[in-house]
């Protein structure tokens, strides 16, 4: 077997367009070193696309790239991703396998896994990946026996977490090796970005491999990964290929006890030392500011220098940033809801408001804030969906003199859910 092992593009995760284009190039260079390398086949195990119906201008790209690939005689093979499917079962990857640029693998008749055969004669097979372990039954379903007794080649392709590959502290539910059918010559997986063993082997599993993301998909990400990569089988060895499209600097800088614009001074004066040109910038800030908030923050300044210095795209994160007035002493063996709860009793009534209840508001704000990004919904959706329930549930809480001053509550509510949500 010769083949490229690709998994998690993610085509279409960024919002600014020349990060969105990165990921379409990463999947290019992908194909192109299966081109240059004259592999059999190449297998895609997941989430090829960000949603489920992506932008059409990543569709056509996508296409184009697929369609050089089989102007050279390679097929492609997948398995749908949970990014890839929409809950009612929509996906671009059914029109890619109509226009047969791509098969997928995960087939079944009579409930059970079906094997694809390659013009070389590779058995390939395997079960799509869903969020929230709705594949869990799948799994359950396997005729291990049978699988196990198919002759020749074999790989068997899979999109979900396997406990003994996963970091333990990584937030994602996963499952035992076992789950996986024994007696495969190769394991393609795919849906864990960041990984403890890019491959793994054990009694009956030799290897089972996460590629990781073809390009970095987050933040953190380009912290901890900095690039993508996909694998080179051949023939029983295993070459691991990084997609380098861009340099990443990753700068974390401490301001604890300064004023915003000393704070400001600070990033600027740290970003001195770094050769940012044409690079992924990604700045984390932690610390305690005094004397303002985290907004008062220049970052337009911040952002300014780097233009200057041409750097190619900027990322700031300032989650472990707190301001003095909020900050909070945590005891780490209370739970997550009695923290949530008393710094909410502490807090209230330090922002003007005109809310019945504050902190039953603040309670239901959370809630709504906490909603997950539903299967197939892009970025921009969900910001718009987020903002707009969190606009209805702070207008029902508003409160109102009484009935006659129904007439100007209208723009007593505009007022003050525009000051709340500014503040």
């Amino acid at each position: 077997m010769r083949f490229v092992h690709i998994a998690d593009a993610h085509i279409g995760c960024w919002r600014d367009p020349a990060m969105k284009e990165l990921s379409v190039d990463a999947f290019q260079q992908a194909c192109e070193t299966a081109i240059d390398n004259d592999v059999d086949f190449i297998l895609i195990a997941g989430d090829l696309f960000h949603t489920a119906i992506p932008n059409l201008d990543l569709v056509r790209s996508v296409v184009r790239i697929l369609q050089g690939v089989n102007d050279h005689d390679i097929p492609c093979y997948f398995i749908p991703g949970s990014h890839d499917c929409s809950p009612t079962g929509k996906t671009m990857l059914n029109v890619i396998e109509e226009a047969n640029l791509g098969v997928n693998v995960a087939r079944t008749s009579d409930d059970s896994l079906v094997f694809t055969e390659t013009p070389t004669g590779v058995k390939l097979t395997g079960i799509s990946g869903e969020q929230g372990m709705l594949d869990q039954q799948s799994y359950d379903d396997i005729d291990r026996d049978r699988l196990a007794q198919e002759s020749g080649d074999t790989v068997f392709m899979f999109h979900t977490a396997i406990d003994e590959l996963k970091p333990d502290d990584l937030p994602m539910e996963s499952k035992a090796l076992r789950f996986l059918p024994r007696g495969f010559d190769y394991y393609a997986g795919g849906h864990v970005h960041v990984v403890d063993h890019d491959d793994f082997s054990d009694n009956g599993y030799a290897p089972v491999v996460y590629p990781g993301p073809l390009f970095p998909t987050a933040f953190n990400e380009l912290e901890d990964i900095q690039q993508g990569g996909f694998y080179l089988y051949d023939n029983g060895n295993l070459n691991r290929h990084t997609v380098r499209l861009k340099d990443v600097v990753n700068v974390d800088i401490a301001v604890d006890e300064q004023q915003p614009d000393t704070a400001t001074e600070s990033v600027i004066n740290e970003l001195r030392s770094y050769e940012v040109s044409d690079a992924i910038v990604t700045i984390r800030l932690h610390g305690e500011l005094v004397g303002g908030r985290i907004s008062d923050i220049d970052f337009d300044s911040i952002n300014s220098y780097l233009d200057g210095e041409d750097a190619f795209h900027v990322l700031t994160n300032t989650n472990s940033l707190q301001t003095e007035s909020f900050s909070a002493d945590v005891d780490e063996d209370r739970t997550h809801d009695e923290i949530e709860a008393e710094l909410i009793q502490e807090y209230a009534g330090q922002v003007n408001h005109a809310f019945n209840d504050e902190i039953q508001t603040v309670k239901e704000l959370l809630t709504s804030l906490n909603e997950e990004k539903q299967d197939g919904e892009t970025n921009t959706d969900y910001e718009e969906r987020m903002l707009s329930e969190a606009k209805t549930l702070l207008k029902s809480h508003l409160s109102t003199d009484d009935e006659e001053g129904e007439g100007t509550v209208e723009t007593s509510e505009d007022e003050s859910l525009a000051a709340f949500i500014d503040d």
